[in-house]
C-alpha cells in the first residue's frame, strides 16, 4: 500500500451530513447531505428511506406529524414521508437554527437582518452585487462578534424571529444594534431564552447575558454580574423541565485571572429572579471540563 500525505482534492470526495434530527414518536431520523443536496428520512423500524430533493435543515415537529425544512432559502413543511409539501410564509434572510416550540405552534429561528441601525425592524437584507467582497463597508469601530461571524458590520445584526405554523406569519422578537443567539424555548411555548449583549458596552463584546422574551417581544434579563461567553466554547442555555431555571455556562468568577482565560463553570439561573447557583465545585475527585462544538445543541 502506497502512503502519501493528504491533499486538498481529497476533500472533494468527502460527504458531510448536517442538520440531523431524530423523531422519537415515529422512530425516524432525518439528515441532509452536501453531496445530494437533499434530505433523507430513514425509518429505523423497517429501514426504508425517502428523499426530499433540494432541501436542508430538517426538523421534526414534537408530535412527529410534520417535518420542517429549508429549500432555496425558504421555509417549508411536509409530512415525514415527503407528501403534502408546502411553503411556510416568506422571509427575506437566512434562517439560522430553527427550533419547534414544545406545543408545535411556532418555529423559532435567528437571522442576520440588515438595516439594524437607523432602519425599520423589517428591513430587507443588504444586497451585495457580485458578492459581499466587492462592496465597500465602512466600519468605525473594530468590535468583534464572538459567535464565529467575525468583525461587526454596521448593517447586520443577529436577531430572533418566530413563524406561526398555522398562518406562516413571521414576527421579529428582538431589535437593535446588538446580537441575540443560542436561543431555545421555555416549556410553556410562550417565552424564549437567549444570550444577548445589548446591555454591555462595546468593549465588553465578548460578554453576553441571559434574557427571556415572550411572543409579544417583552424582554427580561435573568443574569447579572457574570460573563456568559460564546467564544471559544459556545453553549446553548438549557431550561429545567419545570421552567423555573436555566442552566448555562459562564466564566469562572473565582478563577485566577493571572493564569489566562478563565474556565467555564455551570450556573443555575432562576427565571423569576434570585441569585445564580454554582452547580459544580471543583475538588480532588471532581473537575468540570467543558468543550462543545460551535452551535452545540446541548449545554450540560
Amino acid at each position: 500500500m502506497n502512503k502519501r500525505y493528504p491533499a486538498f482534492d481529497d476533500c472533494i470526495h468527502l460527504e458531510r451530513f448536517t442538520g440531523c434530527d431524530y423523531c422519537a414518536a415515529k422512530n425516524l431520523v432525518a439528515w441532509a447531505s452536501n453531496k445530494t443536496h437533499a434530505i433523507s428520512v430513514k425509518n429505523l423500524l423497517d429501514g426504508s428511506i425517502i428523499t426530499i430533493e433540494n432541501a436542508s435543515t430538517p426538523r421534526f415537529s414534537p408530535d412527529g406529524e410534520t417535518l420542517f425544512y429549508l429549500s432555496s432559502g425558504q421555509m417549508h413543511l411536509c409530512r415525514p414521508d415527503g407528501t403534502d409539501a408546502r411553503p411556510l410564509g416568506q422571509f427575506a434572510g437566512p434562517v439560522i437554527d430553527p427550533i419547534w416550540s414544545p406545543d408545535g405552534t411556532h418555529i423559532l429561528f435567528g437571522s442576520a437582518k440588515s438595516g439594524s441601525i437607523g432602519a425599520s425592524a423589517d428591513s430587507a437584507p443588504a444586497k451585495h452585487p457580485g458578492g459581499p467582497g466587492n462592496t465597500p463597508v465602512v466600519i468605525e469601530d473594530f468590535g468583534y462578534k464572538f459567535d464565529g461571524a467575525g468583525y461587526i458590520r454596521p448593517d447586520s445584526h443577529t436577531h430572533l424571529f418566530v413563524v406561526e405554523v398555522a398562518t406562516g406569519e413571521v414576527t421579529q422578537l428582538t431589535h437593535g444594534v446588538r446580537d441575540e443567539l443560542h436561543h431555545t424555548w421555555m416549556p410553556d411555548s410562550q417565552r424564549v431564552v437567549y444570550c444577548g449583549n445589548e446591555n454591555r458596552p462595546r468593549e465588553q463584546s465578548i460578554g453576553y447575558d441571559l434574557f427571556t422574551v415572550d411572543l409579544q417581544g417583552n424582554k427580561k434579563q435573568i443574569s447579572e454580574g457574570l460573563w456568559i461567553v460564546s467564544y471559544p466554547n459556545p453553549i446553548r442555555p438549557v431550561v429545567t423541565p419545570d421552567g423555573t431555571a436555566v442552566i448555562m455556562g459562564a466564566l469562572n468568577p473565582y478563577a485566577d485571572s493571572s493564569l489566562g482565560y478563565p474556565d467555564i463553570v455551570f450556573f443555575r439561573f432562576p427565571v423569576d429572579g434570585g441569585d445564580p447557583e454554582l452547580i459544580f465545585e471543583k475538588s480532588d475527585n471532581c473537575h468540570q471540563c467543558v468543550q462543545f462544538p460551535y452551535n452545540a445543541s446541548c449545554g450540560w
